[in-house]
């Protein structure tokens, strides 16, 4: 626990929660909002990845810190990918206005742009196995539905191609996880880097290759990239 209040912790977490907010926001006003004036809704999401990302670089120069037990931490790295999300979320909503528009699920294809984002950023920022799984659910789940978004030909098979090496590599993941945990006992990382050197060699080899088996693939890595569309 780094001592911090609640309420501190919570504001340590603001770039998120402001895209969070703006998929909940978007997401409701696009039930009420004519199909010919969605563009509020992709305003909506856009100013919450600025906003987002303008919080983000209000945190520049602070040191690095861990919040709710060490479950998720801000360092450089998060600080690099919560930026990197935020604007190129934004970019993404802004360039896909064109193909999209008109679409009778407008809004949910914006929300689920930025729920992606929020998973990316906490791969980043997990500190913990779990947060760890967590995030690469939710970075991976509004992909499958984006993939077959346009319910062609091609987005059938990129959907299902994509969610079939998805879930295997999800379940090479947890397999991972749990050799971990087996072998240490624990799941943050700080205290598994002092278990696993005393642990069973085979059991953290296999656990580390399922882990980074599941991060390779979110990041598109060989051989994995033939599935990723």
């Amino acid at each position: 626990m780094t001592g911090m209040a609640m309420g501190e912790e919570f504001l340590a977490l603001l770039p998120e929660l402001l895209l969070l907010s703006g998929a909940v926001v978007g997401l409701l006003l696009g039930l009420w909002t004519p199909q010919d004036r969605q563009g509020r809704v992709r305003a909506v999401v856009v100013v919450a990845c600025l906003a987002a990302a303008g919080a983000t670089g209000a945190d520049l120069g602070d040191p690095a810190r861990a919040v709710f037990d060490g479950t998720w931490v801000i360092d450089t790295t998060t600080t690099v990918v919560r930026l990197t999300v935020s604007l190129g979320t934004a970019v993404t909503v802004l360039l896909a206005a064109s193909s999209v528009a008109g679409h009778p699920r407008e809004t949910e294809a914006y929300v689920l742009m930025v729920l992606g984002g929020i998973g990316s950023i906490a791969l980043a920022a997990s500190g913990d196995l779990l947060m760890l799984v967590a995030g690469y659910l939710l970075a991976s789940v509004p992909l499958y539905a984006l993939a077959g978004f346009a319910k062609d030909a091609s987005g059938v098979e990129a959907t299902l191609k994509y969610y079939l090496m998805g879930a295997f590599v999800g379940v090479l993941m947890l397999v991972g996880v749990a050799c971990l945990v087996l072998a240490s006992g624990v799941t943050g990382y700080a205290a598994l880097g002092v278990a696993l050197p005393a642990a069973p060699r085979a059991l953290v080899a296999v656990g580390v290759l399922g882990v980074v088996a599941g991060v390779a693939f979110k990041a598109g890595a060989v051989p994995v990239h033939f599935w990723v569309p």
